[in-house]
Parts: C-alpha cells; structure tokens; sequence
C-alpha cells in the first residue's frame, strides 16, 4: 500500500498523465443510495473541451485532483486511476473498481463512496491527515485505510459499512465512528487507532491490536468473533463494552509474545464464548504465553475457555472487579508432564467482588466435577481473599511426597536436596529454576513459581563476582517470609500476602508486585519498583542510595493502589523518596512526609515527592510536614488533604473532588478548581497562614472555601485569584469564627458568601491590594437581635485599587440593594478609604427616611401573587406600593363590617374591628400610640408583628359566629337545639409593619338551652370549632394557623330589661409561619 501511494502522490507531479481538475459546487449529500454489486463504467461527457463536474472515469494512471472549493459528483475510478481529494475538497457517491482515492487534510470530505477491487487488484480508499469519510461502503476486494500522511492526525471515518471480502485498516491516531461489519467482512485496528461503536455480524471479524481503543458499544452478533490482542503495561487494548448477543458469538483474548500481557474491558455481557489463544511463533503450534482479562463489570451468561500449564503452574487468568451471572469454565492443559505435586492448584479467576458464580465443563462441552490435568485430575474450587473470591483448579489426587524447604534457609543453597544435613548456605551458589525442579547452575540464578513463608528468607542480588542476572519470578511471599532484592537482583510478578515482605533495597529492582492485605513491599536506600499494585497492603518508599558514584533516591513507579474490604492500601513515601504517576483508587491513601521534620538533625533530608499522582473516588492523598506533590489530579470522589508544613503545586480539582488545605500549608503554581470541584483553605495565624500562588475557579459551581476555627481574625494568602466560581466563608466550629482572605491580585467574576454578625459588629474580611472585575456577595447574618441599628455597620472589603465592583445577591441568586439582617434591613455601600483610590465597601442599616414618599398604594395581595422583600423599595421595583411614616395614611379595609364586642376595649386587635364610621378615629389613635421604627424592617420581622395579632382576629370571628348561633334558641323559643354554623371571613390589615390579608374558614357546632323563669329566662349551651386562617404578607410569604376551640356559654335575660351574659372559651392555635 504504501508502495502504491507513493506511485500515486508522484503522478501528480508528472505532467505525462491525464489531469482533470473539478469545478463545481457542493451540494447536500445523502446515505441512501443503491449498493453496486460489481464494477460498471460510465460514460465521460463533455461539452467541447469544458471538462463537467459528473460522470468522470478515471483509470489507467489518470489522476484527478479535487482541491478546496471543489466539489465533484458520480466519479467511476477503475483500476490504477487515481483521485486525490486535498485540504478541502469534496467529492460524493464516488464508484471505486481496482482505483485508488485518497481524501487528504483537513476539510477534506467524501460522501457515499463505495469500494470494489477489480480481479486480482484490490480498490483503495486511503484517507489523512484530519480527512473524512461518510458514508463509505467497502464492497469484495475494497479497502478503506485511515492513517496518518504528514502529521500526528490521522484520517475519519464515519459510518462505515464493510462487505464479504472487504477490509477497513485504522492506523495509529485515525478515528472510526459507527463501523458495521457484515458476513465474510474484517477490520484491523493497529496501536493507537480509534473505533467508536462497532457492530459485528456473523461471519465477520474484528481484529484489535495491542494499544488499541474500542469506545462505546461493541455488538458480536450471531457468529461474528472479536479478537483482543493482549499487550504490556502500557500498551494494553482497552474497550468500553462488549455484549455478546447469541451463543456462537466469540471474544478471543490472543497472548503475544510475553506472559502477563493484557486486555482491559470496562463491561462484557452477553451469552458467547471468551477463548484465550495465543499469535503463531513462526512454526507449526501456538506460543507458551498467557494472557489475563481484566474486566470492570461483567454479567450475563458466557463460557470461558482457558489454556493451561499445570505442570508449569500458569495459564491464562480473568480478573473482575464486580461480577454477577453464572458462567461456565473450560480447560486446555499444555499436556507437560506434571512430575511434582507441590504445584497442586492453579488460580484462574479472581472477582472482587464475589458476585459471579462459575461451573467446570470438559471438553465436550459437558458441566464436570473434574479434569484431566495428565498425571492428576483436577476440579474447580473457590477460596475467600480480601472479601471477594479466588476460583482455582485443585489437585483431585495428590502424590505422596513434596518439595518442602524448611524454615529460616537462605536460598541460594547447596548442591543437592537428597539429603537435609548437607545443605549450607552460599552465596556465591547459583540456583536456577524449571518449573518446581530447583537445581544449580553456573550461570544463572532464577526463583520461580516458589512459595516463601515461615520466616524464610531468600536474597536476590547480582554482586558483580558471578556472571549472568539474578531473578524472582512469579513467587509468593507471605507468613513472615521476605524476599530480599538488592545489588542488581530483578524481582517480577511476586505476590505478597499476610504478613509477607519484599525489600527492594540499593540497585535492586521489582516489577510487576502485588500487595495484599498484611502485606508490605518497601523500596530503600535506593531501590526502585515498577507497576507494583496494593491491594489493602503497604509500600513504603524511602531512603536514597550511591549508584556509580553518584546518589539516588529510592523510586516507585506507576503504583496503583486499591482498597481490599476494610483495610486500606497505603503507599507511603518519606525522606528522599520518590515516586511517579501513582494511581490512587478507591481504599487507596498515597502519605507524602518527612521523618523527624521539627529536628535539626535531619534538616538536610527531603521528604516525600509525589510527581504526576491522579487520585480516583474512594482515593485519598495526605501531604504532611516535609512531604511534596507536583502535578496532582483529583477526580470525582477523590479527597486531598495537606498539613501544615506540606507543598503542591499543580493542582487541579476536578468536579465532585475536595482539597482539605490545613494552615501553615503551601500551594504553588497553578491551582484550578473545575466546574463542582471544592478547595477547602484553613485560615491560620501570622506564623501559620495558608498560602497559595495562584487560583482559578473554573465554572460557576466551582468552590474555594475559607474556614475559620479556634478564634476570629485568622486569614489566608492568594497571590492571584480568577475566575467565575464562589468564594465562600464558613467556620469549622458549632461556634461561628470569621476568617479573612489577602488577595493580592483579585480578577474574573466570583461570587461571595460572607458570615457576619451585624449586632456584635464583627464578620468576614476580604482585603485586596489589586482588583478588577465585576463580583457578587451573599450575606449570612448570625441572626443576634439588633436592639440600635443606627449604631451599627460592618466594613466587609477593602479594596486598595478601587478598581474592583461588587453587587448584593440575595441566595436565590438575583441581585439586590439590601439583605435581611434579622429585625432590620441592611444595604451594601461603599466609602472612600484613607489612600486615594482605595474603597471600602460596607453593610449599613437601611434608613426609611431614604425612601421616596407618596402616598401608600394598598398592599393587599391576591392568592396567587407573590411579592419580594424589597417590593417596599419603590427605587427597586417600579411598581412596588411606597413606604411612608404618616399615622393618617394608613390604609384598611374590610370585606363585611364587624360588630363592636367591647365598648371598652383598647388593644389594638380591638380597633382594627372597628366600624366604618369609626376609622378616623382608629387613624388618630395608632398616630398618638404606634412608633414607627427610623429603620426598615425585614419582612420575616413584619410577617411575625403579622402573625402576633392574627390570634386575636381569628378569636373574635369565632365568638361573633357562636353569638349568632346563639341566637336560634332566642328566636325560635325553644327549649333545646343543636346549631352549626360556618365561618368565612377575610380582612385587610395594613398598620407599619404590620400588612396583611386574613382569609378564614371554619365551622362551629353548639348545641344550648332555654328555660323560663319566673323573672325572665336563662339560657345555657356548649360548642366546639374548627377553623383555617391563611395569612397572606405583603411583602411575600403565606403563613397558616389551624384553630381548635371548645367553650360553654350562660345568659340570663330579666323581664324587666336587663341581662347577665358570659362566654367561656378555650382555642389551641397551630402556627406556620413562612416569610
């Protein structure tokens, strides 16, 4: 291919050859249009000598280039023609017979192309560089190849539909989005190329190579199959999700040409088979090596095929993170001669979760309890580890004699292992291992495959006086064995359980370590480990060492770490030490420090250095005294917390993550806090203030918080903060503390929340030496009863420059001019400070007198309406009903009169009942007796003043109803009745602060007597309520009071005209009151 475009680009530029540029317009194109089953020609038209923009055939080393501004339609390319579209050209429903068409650049663009080889040469369609290709069908000897030309991008496609014998190769940096594959179809997607949603039809494959990426869904319907090559670290084929839809659908995991290598799936469902194979070595049969899938989520119903060495004591593995279904195991054993049963099982499946449920079946697809492993017969068993589940291939029938090393020996060893009392420990002896048969070699040292535990203890080292490497390969440690690897010795692939050790000390390296719970791996003076992963164990990494004449510290390398049940898995990493790209997952806590910080001693040491650490949900990062991480990631769920005397920089926060800064800590460089992400930052004193180079809130979610604690006053210090995000003081305390933030550089368009205390006088403090931008603030008050508001204003910001505005929001969001300070309201205003440009900006009480007079609209709201707390400021609101001061304008109104109860009563709930022709009156008294604040009043203080009368309203309905019933026994003369009567009254109050509309409903049932006397007659009765008052405020707000009353009443009537009357009544009121 590359042979062929090379030939193509050089046409081009030969003048030999037949050029025809395109000139027409683009045009809409569509997907829809027939599929040709083989090649056909087209007539050339022309008109003269005018070339046309349709109906072009191309063949026999004719080339046609389609430049931007181009667009070219119904093109036949036969075979060895070629049309190369370039850096925006566009070209649709283009036929390609054995020809070649090349989309190059970005803008580039070809539509419904279909692909055909001719006899024996195949038709290409080769797209680059950011070219794209919709809609193209790749038909029996077409091939469609996305790659790179020129640069790091590579070429599009878009959904593609590949036929029986035609292929679509996508290269390194190239992207397909939607790829189908029919019948007899095959895909190839090499290192580093892209595919997003593929479907495989039966009888189709898709190959994927090491390095790889599937995004999306991946369907394998019916027969089609999915091949995964495994790759090392780093080079592992990822997808996102599999379903295998039918029983014959297949997902082969294909070992290459090392043990260990890997494929990550997010998510496999379905009913098919997963077969692990291997590539071809050259000869006749597979290679020996094994591959492990690594499975996020894994459920349905699917049978896994496994290869095997029981001899060898390795084979393919699955490893799931959470698992659900019943699934179904087979085994292929390599058929090596199985001549020591200390290898009595075989781990196969680990599951994290121990949700999926597995059952063995042999060869003839039928479930079993065992199988032939050669010399032994083995079953399927499961073992509880760190609260998931091991499934293993045990030993059904065990030999009588093992290979037992006894405890406290030293490997290397003596010579022989016939008899026990002529071992001696040497360590110039070389041991060498093939499978569990240990014997000496001159030339090479290799552990494999060995068990060390009861306090064994085995050195791999490389002291220069032997020749060939030392190695440890796939060993397992627990039960107070250690496993030394110093002076050059390699450690790979060891398992280090309970109570376990691996110290990788000077010159040593480990590789591939996994830690579990008990467990402990700690690289020092000098040592350096590799891809080692904590499952609830330990790494401690410390301590530096002399290479060649120089000094290193010891290092980590790309260590991931995991929580195992309860127990955490801890990374720690103090003097000198280092460690890079660190994966922090869920359980996992990285601990950043330095050893004895406070002594002098130890003044030249360094501490911990993290550099590149990502940290997941569930992950935590500590950064102690001493301790220093450069370039951290947190991502949704993850937690950072930095102690006095720690230092990063580089931060970013992402959405959903927390940064816990403590006092006395630093924060370097750039730290950006994302849409959600949260930076928490203790305020400390003089001596142990937070500092911090630079912030940039990004996104209006985005939160740095300032947190005060232990007493007032305590600040923290921004060089430069930016961006659109909240700033917001809060107290780490029950007790409410205030804190202050010392910006020196203050831009964007933030907004923030202040805690203050308007009658104590004290709150948040923002001081900025620089500022710009246009800002918000909230304002919380502690809720203290002002008792003088005129004394008291709070200065709240101090901007040096001046340059910065600030505006009052209210916690809705919306701007305003003034906030609620419990019983006042108070406004944001602002002063000339003691330097010439510089303002203070302050919260005040807001004075009536300040509001526009005029006459006093009524208040009276209907049940719909609602009105904010500001609607008494006509200079806010254009139509809100004006504040006034006068005792004669205030305004009432009544939609039934109401009776006088009392000639003598004097309250003011008595007055408001007043009749019409008394209302002058009323406006005289509330003149001489109410005072009227100087002072604006919240509306919750109004809505109570509101609420305190409404009782009193609501009471005296109610005795009016009952005098009323009363009044049948009277009318009617009879000796006994029972009576009810309903209430429905509404009432208009509006006096100061106190307006509001009173609607009330209720019903009252009674029942009395009447008897005659000699002198007159004498009535007496009982009865019993229920009613409902909505009280709508004015200035916003609907509160409730349900009411429960009983009561008796007693009446005696003279002839001679005179009457003793008297009412007894008892009310229980429930009250809600919303503001």
């Amino acid at each position: 291919m590359q042979h062929k475009l090379i030939l193509g680009f050089w046409a081009l530029m030969t003048s030999s050859f037949v050029l025809k540029i395109a000139s027409a317009e683009g045009e809409t194109v569509s997907r829809e249009r027939p599929l040709m089953a083989v090649c056909v020609s087209k007539n050339l038209e022309e008109t003269g000598k005018n070339l046309v923009s349709e109906n072009f055939i191309i063949k026999d080393g004719q080339v046609e280039t389609v430049v931007k501004g181009k667009f070219l339609t119904d093109t036949l390319i036969e075979e060895y023609g070629l049309q190369s579209v370039e850096y925006g050209g566009q070209t649709q429903d283009t036929i390609i017979c054995g020809g070649e068409q090349i989309v190059l650049g970005e803008g580039s663009s070809a539509y419904n192309t279909e692909i055909h080889g001719k006899g024996e040469t195949v038709g290409q369609q080769n797209v680059y560089d950011d070219g794209v290709a919709f809609f193209a069908n790749v038909m029996s000897g077409g091939e469609q190849n996305l790659s790179t030309w020129l640069g790091d991008k590579g070429g599009v496609a878009v959904d593609t539909k590949v036929y029986a014998a035609g292929v679509q190769n996508v290269f390194t940096g190239s992207k397909a989005n939607t790829v189908t594959l029919e019948d007899g179809a095959l895909q190839r997607v090499h290192a580093g190329g892209y595919v997003n949603t593929l479907m495989i039809n039966s009888g189709a494959n898709s190959l994927i190579y090491s390095g790889a990426i599937l995004e999306g869904e991946v369907k394998v319907n019916g027969t089609g199959k999915l091949h995964l090559y495994a790759g090392d670290k780093g080079q592992q084929t990822k997808v996102e999700e599999i379903i295998l839809k039918g029983k014959e659908s297949q997902l082969h995991s294909i070992a290459t040409e090392v043990d260990g290598s890997s494929s990550l799936i997010g998510k496999l469902s379905g009913e098919g088979s997963v077969i692990y194979t291997s590539i071809s070595t050259g000869s006749t049969e597979l290679n020996p090596y094994y591959s492990l899938l690594h499975i996020d989520d894994l459920s349905g119903n699917i049978d896994f095929i496994f290869r095997a060495n029981f001899a060898g004591g390795h084979g393919d593995y699955l490893f799931i993170e959470k698992g659900t279904g019943n699934h179904t195991v087979s085994v292929m054993d390599a058929g090596t001669e199985i001549i020591n049963a200390s290898f009595s099982s075989l781990d196969l499946i680990t599951d994290k979760s121990g949700g999926a449920y597995f059952t063995l079946k042999n060869n003839f697809g039928e479930k079993a309890d065992a199988v032939d492993g050669g010399a032994y017969m083995y079953d399927l068993k499961q073992k509880d580890y760190n609260g998931g589940k091991i499934w293993y291939l045990a030993i059904s029938e065990k030999p009588s004699t093992f290979l037992i090393i006894p405890p406290h020996t030293i490997l290397p060893i003596a010579e022989t292992f016939e008899n026990e009392k002529d071992k001696t420990v040497s360590k110039n002896a070389i041991v060498s291992s093939h499978t569990s048969d240990f014997s000496v070699s001159e030339d090479k040292f290799v552990l494999q495959n060995f068990l060390l535990n009861d306090d064994r203890t085995v050195y791999i080292w490389d002291d220069g006086e032997t020749e060939g490497t030392k190695f440890s390969i796939n060993n397992t440690v627990e039960g107070s064995g250690t496993l030394y690897v110093e002076a050059g010795g390699f450690s790979e692939n060891t398992t280090v359980g309970n109570g376990g050790s691996e110290v990788v000390a000077e010159q040593g390296i480990s590789k591939s370590t996994i830690v579990y719970e008990g467990g402990r791996q700690s690289v020092e003076g000098g040592g350096t480990a590799i891809d080692t992963e904590i499952y609830g164990g330990n790494q401690l990494v410390f301590g530096e060492g002399d290479v060649n004449d120089g000094v290193v510290s010891s290092t980590a390398y790309s260590t991931k770490i995991y929580g195992q049940g309860d127990a955490l898995g801890q990374q720690s990493v103090y003097d000198d030490g280092v460690v890079s790209d660190t994966k922090i997952m869920r359980g996992g806590v990285q601990n950043l420090a330095k050893w004895f910080a406070d002594d002098d001693d130890f003044a030249l040491k360094s501490g911990g250095l993290a550099m590149n650490t990502e940290i997941f949900e569930g992950g935590i990062q500590r950064v102690l005294a001493g301790g220093e991480a450069d370039i951290v990631t947190l991502y949704d769920g993850a937690v950072q917390i930095v102690h006095a005397g720690g230092y990063v920089k580089n931060l970013t926060i992402n959405g959903g993550a927390n940064s816990w800064i403590f006092s006395g800590a630093i924060l370097g460089e750039k730290i950006t806090v994302n849409n959600l992400g949260q930076l928490n930052l203790y305020a400390g004193d003089d001596k142990f203030r937070t500092t911090v180079e630079e912030i940039t809130l990004s996104g209006e979610e985005s939160k740095l918080y300032s947190i005060a604690n232990i007493s007032d006053g305590r600040s923290s210090y921004i060089q430069n903060l930016s961006g659109a995000g909240k700033v917001i003081f809060a107290s780490a305390d029950s007790h409410l503390y205030y804190s202050q933030f010392y910006i020196d550089n203050l831009s964007g368009s933030l907004h923030f929340n202040f805690n203050v205390s308007l009658a104590e006088g004290k709150g948040d403090y923002l001081f900025i030496n620089n500022g710009s931008g246009y800002h918000t603030i909230s304002v919380k008050d502690s809720g203290l009863e002002i008792t003088d508001p005129s004394s008291k204003s709070l200065d709240i910001i101090v901007d040096k420059s001046g340059r910065a505005n600030f505006t009052l929001q209210n916690f809705s969001g919306a701007n305003v001019k003034a906030l609620d300070g419990g019983t006042y309201i108070y406004g944001l205003k602002q002063r000339e400070g003691d330097d010439e440009d510089e303002k203070i900006w302050y919260l005040a009480a807001v004075y009536i007198d300040n509001i526009p007079r005029g006459r006093r609209t009524p208040r009276h709201l209907s049940h719909n309406q609602t009105v904010s707390f500001l609607s008494t400021i006509p200079a806010l609101r254009d139509q809100a009903p004006e504040v006034v001061r006068s005792a004669d304008q205030h305004h009432f109104s009544e939609e039934r009169e109401q009776s006088v109860v009392s000639a003598n009563a004097q309250s003011f709930t008595d007055q408001i009942l007043l009749r019409p022709s008394n209302k002058n009156k009323l406006s005289s008294q509330l003149s001489e007796e109410l005072l009227v604040s100087d002072f604006l009043t919240t509306p919750s203080t109004d809505a109570v003043l509101s609420l305190s009368v409404t009782p009193a309203l609501v009471f005296k309905n109610e005795l009016q109803t009952v005098r009323a019933g009363r009044g049948i026994l009277e009318r009617n003369k009879k000796t006994s009745a029972l009576w009810t009567y309903a209430i429905k009254s509404k009432e208009n109050v509006s006096a100061d602060h106190i307006d509001f509309k009173l609607e009330q409903t209720g019903i009252i049932l009674g029942i009395g007597g009447l008897n005659e006397l000699a002198h007159g007659e004498f009535s007496i009765g009982g009865f019993g309520s229920y009613d409902k008052a909505r009280v709508t405020h004015a200035r916003g707000g609907v509160s409730n009071i349900n009411t429960y009353g009983i009561g008796a009443y007693a009446t005696y009537f003279d002839h001679s005209g005179w009457y003793l009357d008297s009412v007894l009544k008892y009310n229980h009121y429930q009250n809600t009151l919303n503001a």
